[in-house]
């Protein structure tokens, strides 16, 4: 690092992490080798300048993903002085093709406050700025339920009333003044040109409102952990991403519904895996889009286009999918002949069979000229390279480098007989001396200067296909979308023949659930549990820890989600209301980041449940009050209890509070034969938790299990 690029660097943005291009490798500076994840100190060069560390391309590659997407840190490569590739958490920009897999995709946003809210997205896989104006309550509800729909998880913004309000979404945030609308102001953000995306109007859809902690909450959605969605057997990355969205944006039309739950049935029967054969489409839109595009790539695009007629008769028996998908997939694949002609015509696919990916070589009449004169050339080298051999039968030939190789002590024997034969030495090693001729050194120059030539002309060949394929990427993002929607439609339907699972059934205002079991069981043993909620719209589960009182609630969640995404159910029947949000409270766990107690994250929730919740929700708490003095929470637990029963929500409701138990709801225990846990409920209020039972189950001393029991007595 010399003067003039340190002064540099430390203009450098010293939130984002940096890297510099060395030929093959790369270089990390500074304060940036503190942000490298699992770093090795003993990789870390000190020296007078400051810091260097040297990575790999594998490893860099490695960094940029986690930097993005765990540590939510924007990224940006140099080559020398000049800013040549940058990402951010929200928005992946230049390195989307490299993080596209089966996560969902992730958005970023400009936000301004005003009389009302002012908000533009854009999400990273998508050329479209989207822009909103609405006018929201004093949480910023309709803010929460944006932000939580299109995946944000970076925004913009111009007002401090909202640091807390992202801060304890878990979503990065940077506080910008600016007078400019929210479109300029992400562009500016972004360093983007506004006229290179097209701004459409947001329009939300009439979705079941979930969001991220519910489907935590629920163990729906968790990228470290077993969960529902790592249950379904998708065969495609695109499959996988569009099954994250609508987990995140469940169906309240129920005609849609039903439409997907018959779709579903006629694939029951049919295999679709040959969707294994497509890649990841949109990654390849994003390398084409990028000019990143490789004759390879090429290749495994037109394959996937000629796989498209196998996909369409794969499910020619379902009337459904033939008619909303096996349609539009034969205009697609009718859309692809250019682009099929033009690659039979330029690559080599006979080469290709081989694993050997090149231009035919008569593609042009120029490129046709310069390989006729390579071949001249290499002919006359074949000359020169049979001629020596004959005088010096003991010397090898390197073709790749176009010389003659021997050992250091054949060379030092006959020394000055290669030289009276004109031999020129071109380097001495240990392992031995490699030789040229005045000819064959001719040779090479010709070779090395024609090799030059084509390299350029099949490198504009190679530009005039990208820029043809460019044409075409609507067409390939078309299909992505579609073998991405038979693919989650293929997971469905498999999860429709497994034993347990049931098509739901949809009425007004009642939840019935027979034989219900949690997914995750659903190759375990398992105890399955029923209820039936109608006139009473609130139902108070009681029972010692360890009994299946979360299980079971989850296990309604789980249900009630599933039914309005168009899936089977894991129940033997399920009848439910079409709902317009399900809102749980699961778990008890600090915030230290933003220094949110248990209590106070529970609170928060509570309170944000109360004013979203309507007589078509699910309501879903686990334990409400337990943060606090016992007084305390059964205050508040009471409060909201009668809160939730007058807006009449359908409420499942798990306590340690026997007090909350009553006429007005139904009541639900914990089944027990002794002190033996069933894990199964009836009806009826539990009058004690077993909690001294479950601590000698764990294993606590004698001691302090005998002195529990008299304070019991007491």
């Amino acid at each position: 690092m010399d003067h003039e690029f340190k002064l540099f660097y430390e203009t450098l943005d010293k939130s984002k992490f940096k890297f510099f291009g060395r030929g093959e490798s790369y270089s990390v500076f500074n304060e940036d080798i503190a942000m490298i994840p699992r770093r090795n100190a003993k990789d870390v060069i000190e020296k007078k300048e400051g810091k260097e560390m040297r990575v790999s391309k594998g490893e860099i590659e490695d960094i940029i993903r986690v930097l993005l997407t765990e540590a939510k840190i924007g990224v940006q490569e140099y080559d020398g002085q000049a800013l040549i590739r940058e990402g951010f958490p929200g928005n992946w920009k230049d390195f989307t093709d490299l993080l596209l897999d089966t996560r969902n995709v992730p958005s970023i946003a400009a936000v301004k406050l005003g009389d009302t809210v002012e908000i533009s997205f854009l999400i990273t896989s998508e050329p479209t700025i989207y822009t909103s104006n609405f006018e929201d309550d004093e949480i910023f509800s309709s803010l929460y339920w944006i932000l939580n729909e299109v995946n944000a998880v970076e925004v913009v913004y111009d007002n401090k009333k909202l640091t807390d309000f992202l801060n304890k979404l878990g979503i990065s945030g940077c506080l910008r003044r600016s007078e400019e609308n929210t479109v300029k102001l992400l562009c500016r953000y972004l360093r983007i040109s506004e006229e290179n995306y097209e701004c459409r109007e947001y329009i939300r859809p009439f979705l079941c409102r979930v969001d991220k902690n519910v489907l935590s909450a629920l163990n729906v959605y968790n990228e470290r952990e077993h969960c529902v969605s790592k249950t379904f057997c998708c065969y495609t990355n695109q499959g996988w991403r569009l099954l994250h969205r609508m987990l995140l944006q469940p169906l309240r039309n129920k005609e849609e519904i039903e439409r997907r739950l018959n779709t579903i049935d006629s694939l029951k029967t049919l295999n679709l895996s040959i969707l294994r054969k497509f890649p990841d489409l949109l990654r390849l839109s994003r390398r084409i889009s990028g000019g990143r595009v490789s004759l390879r790539e090429i290749l495994r695009l037109v394959q996937t286009i000629d796989a498209i007629p196998d996909l369409i008769s794969s499910f020619s028996t379902s009337l459904p999918l033939t008619r909303d998908v096996g349609e539009p997939l034969k205009k697609i694949f009718s859309a692809f002949e250019p682009i099929k002609a033009e690659v039979a015509r330029v690559v080599d696919l006979e080469a290709a069979e081989e694993n050997v990916y090149r231009i035919m070589p008569d593609v042009s009449p120029r490129l046709y000229k310069l390989n006729e004169a390579l071949k001249e050339v290499d002919e006359e080298m074949d000359k020169e390279y049979r001629r020596v051999c004959e005088t010096f039968p003991k010397l090898k030939i390197d073709r790749i480098l176009g010389v003659f190789k021997t050992t250091k002590t054949e060379y030092q024997k006959t020394r000055d007989i290669f030289r009276k034969e004109g031999f020129v030495e071109l380097n001495l090693v240990k392992g031995g001396v490699s030789l040229t001729t005045r000819t064959l050194s001719s040779l090479n120059e010709r070779k090395t200067s024609l090799k030059e030539k084509v390299d350029d002309e099949e490198k504009e060949i190679m530009d005039g296909m990208k820029t043809m394929l460019k044409n075409y990427i609507s067409y390939i993002e078309s299909l992505n979308y579609l073998t991405a929607l038979i693919d989650v439609f293929s997971a469905f339907s498999i999860k429709a023949t497994l034993k347990g699972y049931s098509r739901p059934e949809f009425n007004k205002n009642k939840l019935e659930i027979r034989g219900g079991f949690h997914p995750v069981l659903e190759d375990q043993d398992y105890i399955p549990n029923s209820i039936k909620m109608e006139d009473k719209r609130m139902c108070v589960v009681t029972g010692p820890n360890m009994g299946g009182k979360s299980t079971f609630l989850k296990t309604c969640g789980v249900i009630a989600l599933l039914a309005h995404m168009g899936c089977y159910v894991p129940a033997e029947y399920a009848s439910i209301p079409i709902l317009d949000g399900i809102y749980v409270r699961v778990g008890a766990a600090d915030c230290s980041f933003t220094g949110s107690s248990t209590f106070m994250m529970e609170m928060a929730d509570i309170a944000r449940i109360c004013r979203l919740s309507s007589p078509e929700s699910l309501v879903i708490i686990d334990e409400l009050g337990r943060g606090t003095s016992a007084i305390d929470g059964l205050s508040i637990a009471q409060a909201v209890k009668e809160h939730l029963v007058q807006k009449k929500s359908l409420c499942l409701c798990a306590t340690h509070f026997p007090e909350l138990c009553g006429d007005d709801v139904l009541n639900k225990k914990v089944k027990n034969e002794g002190t033996l846990l069933m894990y199964e409920l009836v009806d009826g209020v539990c009058d004690t938790s077993f909690g001294i039972m479950v601590a000698e189950k764990v294993g606590f001393p004698v001691e302090v299990i005998q002195m529990a029991k008299e304070y019991m007595e007491k």
